[in-house]
């Protein structure tokens, strides 16, 4: 077998925490009416079972994995790992995203978002960030204004 590798900090953590929200999922599953394989229950249903096979068989191989380091140290380590500086600033930008979503209705907020992202990830130059957000933004428009008849002003 594999050599007994050690856990980084907050691994086994997030583990259960997976475990715990695959459960969620599935209890939820089943208020559903999940009579037949084409009930809208169903899907879900197989989701949450998958999503909790798959974390538990997780769970089981790292479970002889052991860290290195002290409690301490590891509660010290686990923010940076678990959310890097960048994942932190996204995540604000997104809840920044959602914030001017009603004040600036869809179409304004999703360019600044769309914009604000391109440059925030180092994607592209600020006039390509600029061009590209108003293609993407376009087709998106068109494709729920005139295919699936959904008002986004």
């Amino acid at each position: 077998m594999s050599e007994r590798q050690s856990a980084k900090p907050g691994e086994r953590q997030f583990l259960w925490f997976l475990v715990a929200l695959s459960l969620a999922v599935l209890i939820y599953a089943f208020t559903l009416p999940h009579g037949n394989l084409s009930s809208p229950g169903f899907f879900p249903l197989l989701i949450g079972t998958l999503l909790l096979a798959t974390a538990l068989q997780i769970l089981w191989v790292k479970r002889r994995s052991r860290g290195n380091i002290t409690i301490r140290e590891k509660l010290r380590q686990a923010g940076s790992l678990v959310f890097p500086q960048t994942v932190t600033i996204f995540t604000l930008i997104l809840i920044l995203y959602i914030l001017l979503l009603g004040p600036l209705h869809f179409i304004f907020s999703s360019y600044l978002f769309l914009v604000g992202s391109f440059i925030f990830l180092k994607g592209t130059t600020w006039p390509r960030a600029f061009l590209i957000a108003a293609l993407v933004l376009g087709g998106i428009f068109l494709l729920f204004q005139y295919i699936f008849k959904v008002i986004l002003w």
